[in-house]
């Protein structure tokens, strides 16, 4: 009910399109439910540890794309477009996931040889997360880890959240003086588009805080390239790399999986939240990211221990505003009016990037 309360002002007529974020200056719920959750059952904190196997998934997942590559650079382009929405999508979708535990170092504890340690924790998954990007085709891993964190520590804040639409790309998305038709043009653009918004809002209005070219950076930018130019090289040259990339877009675009994006943080008219869970079956392939507010609840929590979290506490976790489908969640988002790019929990800034 706190989650609910705080952003009450959120339910307004189910039919009325959103020409405004729902502004708040409460803290997020998730911090609070982690402390009385903690106290009423201590035994979560054996659930803070990583999962190894993450690495093995991930590490298979990107030999099994380039070994698709290889294969798609000598079949037809539709069927070249067709494997890579069904199966390179899905994988690198499952990558984005993977890449997404590695950043909360949940792949991995320290590496230590004969009771020294050769790589800290920190260390380990950055380099797990960066070699998981090589068949993305697009360096990203380091730069996602800043902002993403960011999401976590400034959940809803202005110019720290970049998950959020900044308020000029609101207003040209969904705007007041936006008609039903081209609202949902827009909106269909955005949702098919999505990796690029996603990926050039940090980058255009936090670019000094996100792209600090330090040597995690370069390595991440180096090893992505020499990827690139090898499968163009010796996989197949540009039909190969087309393969790849397509995978990566279509993985952001409409797919299934990527309903996560939109079922996540979005405002429903009818059960106002500020984080919603989705317990479908497309977790499979998604690391148990829709267990999202078990989630922001405890990002220390490795995905395969967020079900184990969910049933420590049935109490609480049942009784939350949840997504019953992801891909239902790209088509309300695009043919309902009542959704729009202010469907979101706003705060003010609170502090700095530290």
């Amino acid at each position: 009910h706190s989650q609910v309360s705080s952003i009450v002002m959120c339910k307004s007529s189910s039919r009325t399109r959103r020409t405004a974020f729902a502004e708040t200056s409460e803290p997020t719920v998730h911090f609070e439910r982690r402390k009385t959750i903690t106290k009423a059952h201590p035994e979560v904190k054996e659930l803070c540890k990583p999962e190894p196997l993450t690495k093995y998934i991930a590490f298979a997942t990107v030999a099994m794309q380039f070994a698709i590559a290889n294969w798609a650079a000598t079949q037809p382009f539709w069927l070249l477009f067709a494997v890579a929405y069904v199966v390179g999508a899905t994988a690198h979708h499952s990558l984005f996931l993977a890449i997404h535990e590695f950043s909360h170092s949940l792949g991995s504890g320290a590496v230590k040889v004969n009771g020294k340690t050769l790589l800290s924790a920190s260390s380990a998954n950055k380099l797990l997360g960066i070699f998981s990007n090589v068949s993305i085709t697009i360096p990203y891993f380091v730069a996602f880890q800043r902002y993403h964190l960011l999401h976590h520590s400034h959940i809803g804040e202005e110019h720290m959240d970049t998950d959020i639409c900044g308020r000029g790309e609101a207003g040209v998305l969904s705007g007041p003086n936006v008609s039903g038709w081209r609202h949902r043009l827009n909106k269909l653009f955005m949702a098919t588009f999505h990796l690029a918004f996603y990926a050039l809002r940090p980058c255009l209005t936090m670019s000094s805080k996100l792209l600090q070219l330090d040597s995690w950076w370069m390595f991440n930018t180096s090893l992505v390239i020499a990827s690139d130019i090898l499968v163009y090289s010796y996989l197949g040259g540009a039909r190969a790399l087309l393969y790849l990339f397509l995978s990566t877009a279509l993985a952001g675009s409409l797919h299934p999986c990527a309903g996560h994006f939109l079922a996540e943080h979005y405002l429903l008219p009818e059960a106002p939240a500020e984080t919603y869970s989705y317990y479908g079956w497309l977790n499979i392939f998604s690391y148990n990211v829709g267990y999202h507010n078990e989630h922001h609840d405890f990002p220390q929590v490795a995905w395969t221990s967020l079900p184990k979290l969910k049933a420590l506490v049935p109490e609480v976790y049942d009784t939350l505003p949840q997504c019953p489908s992801w891909p239902g969640m790209i088509y309300r988002y695009v043919m309902s009016d009542e959704l729009s790019a202010y469907n979101r929990v706003l705060r003010p800034t609170s502090g700095k990037v530290q």
